[in-house]
């Protein structure tokens, strides 16, 4: 797998979903922002997957254990993302 290209492909679509996202009135921010919490909960087991394969490679390439542990998307950090989203969500501006 090229992971440049893939992670070069990953960011132009973040990149134009944030221009989409910035356009977007403020209902549609809040309603994406809700969706993207709601799937970090409803994904959290596919995450997790990704997650344990990058941490592999990551672990075969000799990155150190505290980095390793701070990659790691547990179910206490993934809820701890879909909470901050929603709080950014509650904002008066979420952009």
């Amino acid at each position: 797998m090229d992971y440049l290209a893939e992670m070069t492909k990953m960011g132009k679509k973040a990149r134009a979903a944030a221009v989409a996202l910035v356009k977007a009135d403020g209902k549609t921010r809040v309603k994406a922002l809700m969706r993207i919490a709601e799937l970090l909960e409803e994904e959290r087991a596919a995450i997790q997957e990704a997650n344990a394969k990058d941490l592999a490679n990551a672990e075969k390439n000799n990155i150190s254990g505290p980095m390793l542990k701070r990659l790691t998307l547990s179910d206490a950090v993934i809820d701890y993302m879909a909470k901050g989203t929603r709080e950014v969500a509650a904002m008066s501006d979420p952009v």
